[in-house]
């Protein structure tokens, strides 16, 4: 295209009598791009350079790249630009007196056009001129269209996770519909936060941000394990400090990253496209999506280039599985994370709770029984040991999501303290657990399972209400009927269904 703009200009730059010539620096100069468009930009750049060159000057179009950036330059030997007006000609319109627009004013609205062309595909263009030393224009665009993933540097030559980090980070913006998504991860050995991987954020961001323990949300989410979701920068967790200026939409999520080898980083999400406050629902949807981030990276740091391929693929997948999802849930899913809106919870622990709901099914104990209080004889202890034994298999692929475990692990609690794992007792038992327990034995109650028939609503309500104030919060309950016109609809799912599309969503673990 430069060789062919190059032809184009030459009968003009012949009648100037000015030298021009293409050099081209680069071995490969390819890149997603409009055709048309870049051919108007080097002929306006190139005609403006042939047009402000008096006789025998030169211009010259030169072309060079590396792995992320195609560069032009057109360079002449012209009179130079003013400084005044250097700062002002990409755009449409500039005050300076008549001699100056005479002189430089044709190229007033091409280079608007320009830079409008530059920005379009993601570039960015510059100019460099003194007086009487001629000029040089830059214009530096992304070899691949859209946004670009930055990473931290150093990460570039580590292929294999520098590539994972890229698909994800490029990923969650799709899904999350997001314009500035950011990965952060300890510092080497310590706890000091930086950004691995960011779209939507200046360079100088990536390479120079460091964000200590428990200082800012990330460090909040590090210290604490639990997500924020915030849609207001004014409600933000206590302890958390001032919001970024990058939050400038008011709205944004942040949620740990938390592998095999403990606290992998945070991921964070801001500025939505649709300029829409995050919910729980999309909490839970980030839940899930860092979830997988954090196995690929569990892989990717385990693996060859090959094997981080693979992972990437995977990745890819249940991306693609996610973003089908956003749009539905479970019954019980949606259940739960109406109860926990009336029972007062912020949008995060709603979406805690309806991630917590969506990842494992009913507990193995039966509806109205439940393991045995203290003193109980060995066969109801071998009994419990046994359901604590099957929650602790069944949990296995979200070990590392210690916030939703937490939950899971306490629904076999008891309100009157005799329950399993720890006996805990009234509020000592997570608000969550308290609530996953009613919904799961409303499930089990009325999903028929061999010869047991199952109940009405009616039934199964009756017989939560009769159990409150012992198995189950009474305050909890309340909110469970005052919720369940969310089970007028059909996409309430039984116990098996529930777990066959959560482990479907997990890769098939």
């Amino acid at each position: 295209m430069l060789d062919e703009a190059a032809g184009l200009l030459a009968p003009a730059a012949e009648a100037a009598q000015v030298d021009l010539k293409a050099q081209i620096d680069a071995a490969d100069t390819r890149m997603d791009a409009d055709r048309d468009q870049i051919t108007q930009l080097v002929l306006h750049l190139g005609g403006n350079a042939v047009k402000f060159t008096p006789p025998r000057g030169r211009v010259t179009l030169r072309l060079f790249g590396d792995a992320r950036d195609v560069t032009l330059q057109v360079e002449d030997s012209g009179a130079g630009i003013p400084e005044a007006l250097l700062q002002r000609i990409f755009g449409r319109s500039h005050a300076v007196d008549s001699s100056v627009i005479h002189r430089y004013g044709g190229a007033g609205l091409g280079l608007a056009i320009c830079r409008s062309i530059v920005e379009w595909h993601g570039g960015r263009v510059f100019a460099e001129s003194a007086p009487g030393q001629g000029s040089r224009f830059t214009v530096i665009l992304p070899r691949r269209t859209g946004p670009r993933v930055l990473l931290r540097p150093g990460l570039e030559s580590e292929s294999g996770n520098g590539d994972v980090l890229r698909m994800a980070v490029e990923m969650v913006a799709q899904v999350m519909n997001a314009r500035v998504v950011s990965l952060l991860a300890p510092q080497g050995g310590g706890q000091d936060l930086v950004v691995q991987a960011a779209l939507g954020l200046e360079e100088r961001v990536v390479r120079e941000a460091v964000i200590k323990p428990g200082t800012g949300v990330a460090g909040w989410v590090a210290q604490h394990r639990r997500p924020v979701c915030v849609s207001d920068t004014s409600q933000r967790p206590e302890g958390t400090g001032p919001a970024h200026e990058l939050y400038r939409t008011g709205t944004f999520l942040s949620v740990p990253l938390e592998g095999e080898r403990g606290l992998l980083g945070v991921l964070n999400v801001t500025d939505p496209i649709s300029e829409t406050a995050f919910d729980a629902e999309d909490c839970h949807l980030m839940l899930h999506l860092a979830e997988r981030v954090s196995a690929a990276l569990d892989e990717a740091g385990a693996a060859s280039t090959a094997g981080a391929a693979g992972t990437g693929r995977a990745l890819r997948s249940t991306f693609a599985d996610s973003a089908h999802g956003r749009e539905s849930a479970s019954g019980r899913v949606r259940v739960a994370r109406a109860m926990a809106r009336a029972l007062g919870l912020p949008e995060s622990e709603v979406g805690l709770v309806s991630f917590a709901s969506s990842v494992q099914g009913p507990g193995a104990d039966e509806p109205g029984e439940g393991p045995a209080p203290a003193g109980a004889t060995a066969g109801a202890e071998g009994v419990e040991a046994a359901a604590a034994e099957s929650d602790a298999t069944r949990l296995s692929h979200v070990e590392s999501m210690s916030a939703a475990r937490a939950i899971l692990l306490t629904r076999h609690e008891w309100w009157d303290g005799s329950g399993y794992p720890r006996g805990l007792e009234g509020t000592e038992i997570p608000l969550g657990g308290r609530i996953l327990a009613v919904v799961d034995a409303f499930e089990r109650m009325t999903t028929a399972k061999g010869r047991r028939e199952a109940l009405s609503r009616e039934d199964a309500i009756l017989e939560l209400r009769k159990l409150a104030g012992t198995r189950f919060d009474p305050e909890v309950v309340d909110a469970f009927e005052g919720a369940c016109v969310e089970l007028e609809t059909p996409r309430w799912e039984s116990a098996a269904d529930s777990w066959e599309h959560a482990s479907a969503t997990q890769g098939g673990e």
